[in-house]
């Protein structure tokens, strides 16, 4: 199932994708923001300090209501 959480750098909401561990690399939908999962329980995000794109992985916007 996938959760939802906030951007570390616009705080837009967004969801990431099912299979989500610590250090799994994405990108803000808002503002494109270089992310990694830093935290699983709860969900939490930090700036990626490794520059890599090739990792990144696609998460989507969630403009329905959602718990955090």
């Amino acid at each position: 199932m996938a959760a939802h959480t906030l951007c570390p750098d616009c705080e837009g909401r967004i969801t990431v994708p099912d299979g989500y561990r610590i250090g799994r690399k994405l990108r803000c939908p808002h503002c494109d923001a270089d992310l990694v999962v830093s935290h699983v329980k709860p969900l939490e995000l930090d700036w990626d300090e490794d520059d890599d794109d090739d990792d990144l992985d696609e998460v989507y916007e969630d403009d329905d209501n959602w718990d955090t």
